[in-house]
């Protein structure tokens, strides 16, 4: 494998995982926010 393509593979990896950490946090902050309507429904 030629030194670009290494590049390239860790580049996409890295834009991968962050991407992966980003949907994440998005999903942990949706579920809180429900968790918080759903409380204040109750009220």
């Amino acid at each position: 494998m030629s030194g670009i393509k290494k590049f390239k593979k860790v580049v996409d990896d890295e834009k991968r995982l962050r991407y992966q950490k980003f949907y994440k946090e998005l999903n942990d902050i949706t579920n809180e926010t429900i968790e918080e309507i759903k409380y204040f429904v109750r009220e």
